[in-house]
């Protein structure tokens, strides 16, 4: 649990506090070593776990409440949804799925190949990244490309999408790199780097390409 202190008054910067938050213990069933949680705050300040087969929802007063149980293996999706959680299958990472707050479970897009760090865009497609070079843009209906790009090819400066993409209110995509945050414009088909630099890593603030990350 965070509080921010305003210091602004006294000319201060403000302060993030951490307290431990009191949270009740979650009997997790047939758990083995080998399965990992992963979990997804929203928007509301929920935070919904799963340990790949029991997705349960902890309030901001420590409390909980399951949501789904039973379900195929699989892992928590980050992303930008209030009210639903996004699931991906985890044996082929082929099948992307959303967890509705009353447990249901509806199939978003099940892909001929693995999903690499989906995101859900506002209209319902699925942007990932088949390798680390090359973004896609999928239909939430057909499944079908309906944007692409690749680094280093024609005007598109060359990148390495590493992680997880997140659709932006704005309707770009957003992904990083170890030391850079990069942006996608869908229409224009360019691509970006709008904080940190793609090949010099450090540790300094700064705003856009003036600050340096050493591990994103």
């Amino acid at each position: 649990k965070r509080l921010k202190t305003n210091q602004l008054a006294a000319g201060l910067k403000p302060e993030l506090l951490f307290e431990e938050l009191q949270i009740d213990q979650v009997q997790w069933s047939n758990r083995v070593d080998a399965e990992k949680f992963s979990a997804h705050a929203d928007a509301n300040h929920g935070l919904y776990v799963s340990d790949t087969s029991r997705i349960v929802r902890f309030g901001r007063d420590g409390s909980f409440r399951p949501v789904a149980s039973g379900i195929e293996s699989h892992h928590i999706v980050p992303n930008g949804t209030v009210d639903y959680v996004v699931i991906l299958r985890k044996s082929d990472k082929q099948k992307l799925c959303k967890v509705a707050q009353d447990g249901s479970v509806v199939t978003l897009l099940e892909a001929s190949a693995p999903l690499y760090g989906p995101d859900v865009c506002a209209n319902g497609d699925v942007v990932h990244h088949p390798s680390t070079s090359r973004l896609e843009r999928r239909s939430g209906c057909t499944g079908e490309i309906t944007a692409s790009i690749e680094g280093g090819r024609g005007k598109v400066i060359s990148f390495e999408a590493n992680s997880y993409l997140t659709s932006g209110q704005d309707g770009h995509v957003y992904f990083s790199s170890k030391t850079c945050v990069y942006r996608w414009n869908v229409q224009e088909r360019t691509v970006e780097c709008i904080a940190g630099h793609p090949k010099t890593a450090g540790r300094r603030d700064g705003f856009g390409t003036d600050a340096r990350f050493t591990h994103l």
